[in-house]
């Protein structure tokens, strides 16, 4: 089965190929962050200076514990069958 990518005969060029690819991956993730990122969290507790802050899992994780120490148990109700 043949590649859908052309495949050159030089082994640098392959590998600049292969290097620009990633970078352009990774570039992808970090501009969707910033463009929609906001999107996939809570934007209830969102600073104004956090807006623009790209966040990662473990930043995430940490504003998700701090919102939910204050997070009285009344406001929580108990189901049961």
């Amino acid at each position: 089965m043949e590649s859908k990518f052309k495949q050159t005969i030089d082994p640098v060029s392959d590998d600049k190929n292969w290097r620009t690819r990633v970078k352009n991956e990774t570039n992808s993730a970090d501009q969707w962050q910033q463009d929609w990122g906001f999107l996939a969290s809570g934007t209830e507790t969102l600073q104004e200076e956090d807006a623009l802050k790209i966040f990662t899992i473990d930043d995430k994780i940490r504003l998700a514990e701090e919102v939910t120490i204050f997070i009285p148990a009344e406001s929580f109700t108990l189901l049961s069958n």
